[in-house]
């Protein structure tokens, strides 16, 4: 007779073996699926900062490289300004670059900007410019070719520039306005430029609302810019790039507005190449509000970006940098990256 061995089960012991042997196993998954997690978020932020920290300086690049830009004139003494509180740093020409350097306080200009971090204003004007036509420009007015409003929506076809301030040059002269009437010159020729004393507008133009300087063929009319970079906390408490620009509402008011360019960016400190010796090479690079610096003589400007990770907890303990010749070991665990760069200004190169 065979005796048969029916199975009777597990042990005890066989089902402990197996739970530990399953117990390595997830713990083996879960420490791949955290390392790869960890790996991927590392990544991810490394591409983030180096493509927030190459926006950045593109942003500044432009600006910077077009700061004094008044079209063919060169000579800002040559320049007629018809208006009202000259001195606002919105529309103040009189120079086209001012830097402050490292706030530490209430700033007057933007608000919420960070403490010890610098500031720079940026005037030109738009690359964008529109000829004169017959029969030119009287005290009154300018008569512009209709390119002037080919950016103009249908809804305001004649009207949208009305408000914004301009800058006429002939190459030898300029003058600086506020537009307070634009309309469609009969038979869609051209259009006329009004610049009268309207109170309505801000900043107006001064009283009388004549222009001393006449312009003829050759003459071209273009917006004027006026950019202003600085760090401030974003609606997240993130640290990011602003940039502030003259902008028009209702069509009668122009004040700074401000818009949020990249996040992340923690600092940012500017040397001004000053070249005192007229060969277009800067002598030395000094801090905004150094005593001697001549703003006007500044033909490069280097910037220094700081940029950091989006997200905290990237390393297993806090990361040392050293920015501005400073090491500094900061209490979260993110992420850090310089990013520099030596712009010429390119208006100041002849």
């Amino acid at each position: 007779m065979i005796n048969r061995h029916k199975q009777q089960g597990m042990t005890l012991i066989e089902i402990m073996i197996s739970l530990l042997i399953g117990v390595f196993l997830i713990g083996g998954i879960l420490q791949v699926f955290t390392n790869t997690r960890q790996t991927y978020r590392m990544q991810e932020n490394l591409s983030r900062m180096q493509e927030n920290g190459r926006f950045a300086m593109d942003f500044l690049t432009k600006d910077i490289r077009m700061a004094g830009f008044y079209g063919c004139l060169n000579d800002l003494t040559a320049i007629e300004n018809e208006l009202k509180d000259q001195a606002n740093d919105a529309w103040n020409i009189t120079t086209p670059l001012t830097g402050y350097d490292n706030i530490t306080g209430a700033f007057s200009i933007f608000a919420n900007v960070v403490l010890n971090t610098d500031v720079i204003l940026i005037r030109s004007l738009s690359n964008s410019s529109s000829p004169l036509i017959s029969p030119f420009s009287n005290s009154a007015q300018m008569f512009v070719d209709s390119s002037f409003n080919s950016d103009c929506p249908a809804a305001s076809a004649n009207t949208c520039h009305v408000g914004e301030i301009l800058m006429v040059t002939n190459c030898t002269q300029g003058t600086i306005f506020q537009s307070t009437n634009t309309t469609a010159i009969g038979g869609g020729s051209g259009i006329n430029v009004v610049h009268s004393v309207n109170n309505t507008f801000t900043p107006g133009n001064a009283t009388p609302a004549t222009f001393n300087k006449v312009y003829g063929p050759g003459s071209e009319i273009a917006r004027l810019n006026t950019f202003g970079y600085y760090i401030r906390l974003n609606v997240s408490n993130q640290p990011s790039l602003y940039r502030s620009r003259v902008n028009l509402t209702a069509s009668t008011t122009n004040a700074f507005l401000a818009e949020e360019l990249i996040e992340g960016i923690e600092n940012m400190q500017i040397l001004y190449g000053e070249d005192t010796d007229a060969d277009g090479t800067p002598n030395y690079y000094v801090p905004a509000g150094t005593a001697g610096l001549d703003m006007d003589q500044v033909v490069s400007i280097r910037i220094s970006l700081l940029v950091r990770s989006m997200d905290d907890n990237l390393t297993l303990v806090p990361r040392a940098y050293t920015y501005n010749g400073t090491t500094t070991t900061p209490a979260d665990r993110r992420l850090r990256r310089v990013f520099s760069s030596t712009i010429a200004v390119r208006n100041r190169l002849s």
